[in-house]
């Protein structure tokens, strides 16, 4: 009798184990899923920001896009991300610009990725303390972390025609700062093509601060 009864206090413990499991396995699975979905909506809205501006008939056109903290969904449940932006040049018209977004603590895992293609020239930048200007080009990609310190947490985009081309900038800064980053992309494109003044771009001095026409 008393074995017996040990034995079903065993069996409970043992299905009450296995429940727990199903259930955590599920549980986590879904967060998966919901964090992904969220990622997925960024990438989509990321890509349709870089459209607008892509196939904008202007000459100039630009804008600062700020990027969320970190991803919430369902329970109150956080993802600290990183959003990695690439280019892949393919042929004289048709050129990519890639987006991936991974777990902050698992960068090597992308959980959500999307891919823009365009004629543009894409010209990456990323944040350099050891210039003086405070970013440099990028050669093949760029990232976007808002748990950084200091956080990058926006996305400085600018679309230019010059000479026959079209160019689309992408520079990463800070939600406060982008300002700065503005003149300083302003002063490294105008210092490369040795000019005060381009279709996008016109210097003061020694500080890039105005565009010629941006709408």
């Amino acid at each position: 009798m008393i074995a017996g009864f040990t034995l079903s206090k065993i069996n409970l413990l043992i299905l009450a184990v296995a429940l727990f499991s199903i259930l955590a396995f599920f549980t986590f699975g879904f967060q998966d899923i919901l964090s992904e979905r969220e990622a997925d909506n960024l990438i989509d809205e990321l890509k349709n920001e870089f459209s607008l501006h892509l196939n904008s008939p202007s000459l100039c056109s630009e804008n600062t896009t700020t990027v969320p903290d970190n991803l919430s969904f369902f329970g109150g449940k956080r993802l600290f991300y990183i959003l990695t932006i690439r280019k892949i040049e393919q042929t004289e018209n048709q050129n990519f610009i890639v987006l991936a977004i991974s777990k902050r603590n698992e960068p090597e895992k992308t959980i959500a990725s999307g891919r823009l293609g365009t004629n543009a020239n894409i010209k990456l930048f990323k944040a350099d303390s050891e210039t003086s200007l405070g970013i440099s080009s990028a050669e093949e990609k760029t990232n976007v972390d808002p748990q950084a310190f200091p956080p990058t947490n926006a996305l400085f985009l600018v679309k230019e025609n010059f000479e026959g081309e079209k160019n689309f900038y992408i520079v990463p800064c800070n939600s406060e700062q982008c300002d700065v980053a503005r003149s300083a992309l302003a002063t490294s494109v105008l210092t490369d093509r040795e000019l005060e003044n381009s279709s996008c771009f016109k210097k003061s001095g020694t500080v890039s601060d105005v565009f010629t026409e941006a709408n």
